[in-house]
């Protein structure tokens, strides 16, 4: 009977040592999610400000392709004023 009694004790240490190696292996998971969260939220804070003003101005700046710049295949000097090639006029004749 007494060798069935230190066998539950052994058991139930046993148990005890497993909850806490357990909790250990689960806290170092959180911890290291944690600290891969924080470095992805940084990283998204940094590009957050300048992708905000990029898009910002990239709407409302005239585009190269819109209006013929100089290359192979667009003869003649680049010209992409907003004088020279009013928005309404490339809508009404289309790019080309």
């Amino acid at each position: 009977l007494s060798s069935v009694a230190t066998r539950l004790v052994l058991a139930v240490k046993q148990i005890d040592a497993a909850e806490g190696l357990l909790e250990l292996n689960m806290e170092h998971a959180q911890k290291e999610t944690f600290r891969t969260n924080a470095v992805f939220r940084f990283v998204l804070m940094l590009l957050g400000f300048p992708t905000v003003i990029t898009s910002f101005f990239g709407m409302n700046l005239w585009s190269g392709v819109k209006f013929h710049l100089d290359g192979p295949g667009y003869p003649g000097p680049a010209n992409v004023s907003a004088e020279a090639y009013p928005v309404d006029l490339y809508y009404e004749t289309g790019p080309g």
